[in-house]
């Protein structure tokens, strides 16, 4: 039995057992579509349709070609993905429908919102079809590319932004960037501070990682010294990056993650550094304050409004919501309706809840709201339960959690296809623990 950490975390340089070559097109299309979705993380929503168009291709090419169970079991995996987090997504995904259609007539184009439900919708695909997860959790091509792609272009958007803030003018918008925050491809800063966070996070934590994670991790992406080099400049720039976008919300997220990072290795001499940067984001909190407070209201301001008519949305409709996507559309009126007082300039903003937790339950109600809950708490679970897979992606699930108490992350497109991209790698990796556990119980006297 092969006991290395490329089988531990789900390494294989080659896909046993594979099918006809119809079936090996849906393989190939659905690496080329996970390659793509890991470049849209900070690449925009074209890539991400793009990569939408792939997976859809790959799932029509599997549907129509005649896989054998043999095939899927000689991939390694099993033929049924049981997850507690997955069911309730899956029940997440339906009660957005629902709530969909209970206020069908209230939305202006019912079908511009109904096909974002294609994020969810897609990862049910990639994570329910067994042949295509253990192809994923094989091909170290797919894993290195989508490495070297994703972090190559978060840096590169990263530095360009940088620039743009220098000269007041940034090359992929037709408009001003922002005049003292980093924001990303699409000059969004929220956008861009909320992906950023997992990303320095995945980089501190291949840092800290046991030896035997580090010694595996090279062999994926090629020369060591290519990849500590390359490891040690991205932690430089997502560092950089992510303080001047000066999101306080995905500071703190990041922070926590960290400190979930340094539980999980129990390093007591890495207790210095984490309280350092604690006091660090404390005055940053409190210091920077002024800079981050807009003309037209305060941020805090804000986000307490959208707190409070979130609330009331659900209360009134606690069956099924306003529906996906509403509370956005109706969130000005909403707060007329209940006699909150407008903003400084007399105006009341228009925009998401400003917490995840929140916007689930007022857009789809108690079934919707319950199920974003049960998601959330099982990913955590089945992390905290893995051996090697809790360590890269536990503190990237703990900052997902802290920092959705602060902003919408769960419907913002580019964000939202970056958490379930990040979800369905740590099922991959799951897959490779379960994998290799059953090999050892195989081999066992």
């Amino acid at each position: 039995c092969e006991k290395s950490i490329a089988l531990k975390m789900g390494g294989s340089s080659r896909f046993t057992g594979l099918p006809l070559q119809a079936d090996k097109l849906a393989l190939w299309l659905i690496s080329a579509g996970i390659v793509t979705l890991s470049v849209a993380v900070m690449g925009g929503n074209r890539l991400i349709a793009v990569g939408h168009i792939l997976i859809i291709f790959a799932l029509m090419v599997y549907l129509t070609s005649r896989i054998s169970p043999k095939h899927i079991v000689q991939g390694g995996g099993s033929t049924n993905f049981r997850r507690k987090s997955f069911w309730a997504l899956a029940i997440l995904t339906v009660a957005m429908v629902l709530s969909m259609v209970a206020n069908w007539s209230d939305y202006p184009n019912p079908l511009k919102d109904f096909k974002k439900i294609r994020y969810e919708f897609l990862m049910l695909v990639l994570c329910g079809v067994p042949i295509f997860r253990n192809w994923i959790r094989q091909s170290l091509a797919t894993q290195k590319w989508c490495i070297v792609l994703c972090f190559g272009f978060a840096a590169i958007i990263t530095l360009v932004g940088i620039y743009a803030l220098q000269i007041g003018d940034h090359p992929f918008l037709n408009r001003p960037p922002h005049p003292y925050r980093l924001g990303g491809i699409s000059g969004t800063v929220m956008t861009y501070a909320y992906s950023m966070q997992f990303l320095f996070l995945f980089c501190i934590t291949a840092f800290l990682a046991p030896s035997g994670l580090k010694s595996h991790l090279p062999k994926v992406m090629g020369r060591p010294s290519i990849f500590w080099g390359s490891l040690v400049v991205g932690v430089i720039i997502f560092g950089v990056g992510i303080w001047l976008s000066q999101s306080r919300g995905a500071l703190l997220g990041m922070g926590c993650g960290g400190l979930a990072l340094l539980v999980l290795l129990r390093s007591k001499g890495l207790w210095l550094l984490a309280v350092i940067g604690l006091a660090g984001l404390v005055w940053y909190a409190t210091e920077t304050r002024s800079l981050v407070v807009a003309q037209v209201s305060s941020p805090e301001t804000i986000r307490k409004a959208q707190w409070k008519s979130a609330t009331l949305a659900f209360l009134e409709n606690p069956i099924f919501g306003l529906g996906h996507r509403q509370f956005e559309k109706q969130s000005a009126e909403l707060k007329v309706k209940y006699g909150m007082p407008p903003d400084e300039l007399g105006k009341y903003f228009r925009g998401h809840a400003h917490n995840n937790y929140l916007e689930a339950f007022a857009s789809t109600g108690i079934i919707g709201g319950l199920s974003f809950l049960a998601f959330c708490l099982f990913w955590f679970l089945e992390l905290t339960r893995s051996t090697y897979a809790k360590l890269f992606f536990l503190p990237v699930v703990v900052a997902f959690l802290i920092s959705g108490l602060f902003e919408s992350t769960f419907i913002d497109s580019e964000v939202l296809s970056t958490i379930l991209l990040i979800y369905f790698f740590s099922q991959v990796a799951l897959d490779g623990e379960a994998n290799h556990a059953s090999q050892i119980s195989i081999v066992s006297p």
